[in-house]
């Protein structure tokens, strides 16, 4: 479990890093610990919109091996999830 805990600890490093460098948007320490246990994050769309841009720039500049997350809408809350890639299975 050490091993993997240590990926994980990368790609949340990283996407703090990229969510501060490129949409800056710095991420509150529930959203740290909600992304550290769940591998998302669910952000209220008004709150997280004025930084959309700038990281959906980067994201469709970069692969997906590169960022390490992905943005999505839910459709259902109306809310952005930033999920970790390879943190989660699809059924």
């Amino acid at each position: 479990m050490t091993k993997y805990q240590g990926k994980i600890t990368e790609k949340i490093k990283k996407v703090q890093s990229d969510l501060a460098k490129y949409g800056d948007y710095h991420l509150t320490n529930l959203e740290l610990d909600e992304l550290r246990f769940t591998g998302r994050i669910t952000i209220n769309v008004g709150k997280i919109s004025p930084h959309l841009p700038g990281l959906i720039n980067y994201l469709h500049s970069s692969t997906g091996q590169n960022a390490g997350w992905i943005i999505s809408l839910n459709t259902v809350s109306t809310d952005i999830e930033i999920s970790l890639t390879g943190s989660f299975l699809i059924l």
